[in-house]
């Protein structure tokens, strides 16, 4: 619906549906008659793999990332548009809000974050200027450095946004954050690809450790772990730092906790030696 009331209208809309067959209701992409729907069936929910495939699809050379759980106004098209074209860049990265208005400060608790995790993701605040991530939520890119890069990694399970940033940056795309195209995310707690991602703690986790090893490795890497195990042997949170109390009541949470990460890392290497492999 969103999409139908923009005041510039999409050339079309590229749509990767992919929950179970017994769950799509029938007719319902008839009920938008005017809108130049490309349906494409997946049976198999993800992330990477899905906005490839709909990239491949689609024809524009400005692709728009969307979630599915996003509230969009009016002028969302034409303010990333304006945005391309006022500033010449070639990713144009929308700001985002779980509620009706936009933060003014950092979400996040910087004293515990990685550096990466700093480093590398939007303060999702009211700002315009350079930046060096995407979000697969709200972001127009390029079409030909899309390709360039070879789209999203299929590897990662979570944060294949940001790591397509960062090879979008390093091939030389002009990258910018504003808070002018924006849009209302309402994520769910269950179901989509979700449900394949069974430990979250776990997904994270890799998806870090895959990152830290594909483009930051060495001492960089070492650091990111240090900061893990720390985290461990404070009972916090492994990425964010975080203390819950229920932690404490969780005897073995350091041990479990450094032997994720040990399981992460090989997992992570192994997929890095494979796409070597295959490369």
């Amino acid at each position: 619906e969103g999409l139908l009331e923009q005041s510039h209208l999409p050339e079309e809309v590229v749509v990767v549906d992919q929950p179970p067959l017994a769950d799509r209701p029938e007719g319902f992409y008839e009920t938008f008659g005017t809108l130049p729907i490309v349906l494409v069936n997946l049976e198999t929910p993800s992330l990477s793999r899905s906005r490839n495939i709909g990239a491949r699809r689609a024809k524009g050379d400005f692709l728009l990332f969307l979630d599915d759980d996003m509230i969009v106004n009016s002028e969302l098209v034409s303010n990333h548009l304006k945005v391309q074209k006022e500033e010449k860049v070639d990713v144009v990265y929308g700001a985002i809000s779980t509620s009706e208005d936009l933060p003014t400060t950092y979400e996040r608790d910087t004293k515990n974050l990685d550096p990466l995790g700093f480093f590398l993701k939007s303060p999702n605040k009211k700002w315009d200027g350079m930046t060096l991530v995407t979000s697969g939520a709200n972001t127009l890119i390029r079409r030909r450095y899309f390709f360039n890069v070879g789209g999203y990694d299929e590897n990662m399970p979570r944060m294949e946004d940001i790591e397509l940033g960062y090879r979008l940056y390093l091939d030389g795309a002009k990258m910018y954050y504003s808070a002018s195209p924006w849009a209302i995310h309402k994520p769910a707690s269950t179901g989509g690809t979700r449900a394949t991602q069974i430990n979250i703690r776990y997904t994270r986790l890799l998806s870090k450790v895959y990152l830290y090893k594909k483009h930051f490795d060495g001492w960089t890497s070492k650091q990111f772990y240090l900061l893990v195990i720390r985290n461990a042997l404070t009972f916090r949170d492994p990425i964010s730092g975080t203390f819950y109390l229920s932690h404490l009541r969780q005897v073995f949470w350091p041990v479990q906790t450094i032997l994720m990460l040990y399981r992460a890392h090989r997992k992570a290497v192994m997929m890095l030696n494979s796409e070597i492999q295959e490369g």
